[in-house]
């Protein structure tokens, strides 16, 4: 039995022996050197507060156990992300359809089972009795995955962590008020809902799909590319962790590389790029939570129109595309 403590779910034992060994495992460790953001905190938007892939993994078990989910599912939860490569969606950004900008941030998904095969996770999973291709087909575990704009353990978990650290809204608030319904995951107050929704859609437009966000991913993966072309890097370096592959381009001696990541640094750098570029789309992330009315679910938009207007203007704005 060993005891954790998360920012979002407070303190918890954990006594599960293919648990512990998971979380001991190098495979799992490796993510505490994966960036949710993508680009690095110093090279991204001024103020910004990083989590670890690993942080958002441990979390998405906690709120599955919190959830009473199956052991399977937990590990599931605990290891869906162990494939994403150094810079996270950077990374998708830069190998997916050879390098085009405003991908559909999926390449992590697309090497999985290859990944999982090079690492100490199937060895682990089978030592304990479970099925690893079981384990790896998230079409399985409904509250783990859910296709937007439905609620699950992923999709609330990096909100939950961007609200409580972006937006000083203490996690908890929402990770206290839901419950399931056949299934689904839902909240249990209205109030409680919408702030949620809300500030989702806020942080999708400020942050997630912003012109920010697109033009110092594009920047960043200009950076990199010039890096792997000029053989500084190699594409194996990103399935270990980010600060070797920061330690050889900063000081590469590159005069580009310099330039770009001395422009990133600049915290007013997205009002210098020009207005004439190529166009990317960024993905629309939105939720549309149910709550429980008198026992059945209902979707927000559905009892709220104020929501429903301000998610159709969010959605067309975004269709626009951003100039990087």
């Amino acid at each position: 039995m060993m005891e954790f403590s998360d920012s979002i779910y407070g303190r918890h034992e954990i006594t599960e022996p293919v648990i512990l060994e998971l979380l001991e495992s190098p495979a799992v460790l490796r993510l505490k050197g994966i960036s949710q953001a993508g680009v690095p905190v110093k090279y991204n938007v001024p103020g910004l507060i990083d989590v670890s892939r690993y942080d958002h993994s441990f979390g998405v078990f906690l709120l599955l156990r919190k959830l009473d989910a199956s052991i399977e599912e937990q590990i599931a939860g605990l290891l869906h992300d162990i494939s994403h490569l150094a810079f996270s969606h950077v990374a998708d950004w830069l190998f997916h359809d050879g390098g085009a900008v405003g991908s559909q941030e999926d390449y992590h998904e697309l090497i999985k089972e290859k990944f999982i095969a090079n690492t100490d996770i199937p060895e682990i999973i089978g030592k304990y009795g479970f099925d690893s291709r079981a384990i790896f087909d998230e079409d399985r575990y409904s509250l783990l995955e859910r296709p937007l704009p439905e609620l699950c353990a992923d999709r609330l978990d990096y909100s939950i962590r961007e609200i409580h650290n972006q937006l000083e809204i203490q996690g908890s608030t929402f990770s206290n008020n839901l419950a399931l319904f056949e299934g689904q995951i839902i909240f249990t107050d209205q109030d409680i809902a919408t702030l949620f929704a809300e500030k989702f859609l806020y942080l999708q437009k400020s942050h997630w799909g912003s012109a920010s966000d697109a033009i110092r991913f594009s920047h960043f993966v200009k950076a990199l590319t010039i890096a792997l072309k000029g053989g500084m890097i190699q594409e194996a370096d990103f399935f270990g962790t980010e600060k070797p592959i920061m330690d050889k381009i900063e000081n590469s001696g590159n005069e580009e590389i310099k330039r770009i990541l001395s422009n990133l640094k600049d915290s007013s750098f997205e009002d210098k790029v020009g207005r004439e570029g190529v166009k990317v789309y960024k993905k629309f992330r939105y939720v549309d939570p149910k709550i429980s009315i008198e026992g059945n679910p209902k979707n927000l938009s559905a009892i709220d129109g104020r929501f429903l207007k301000a998610l159709e203007i969010a959605r067309f704005e975004n269709s626009q595309g951003i100039i990087v």
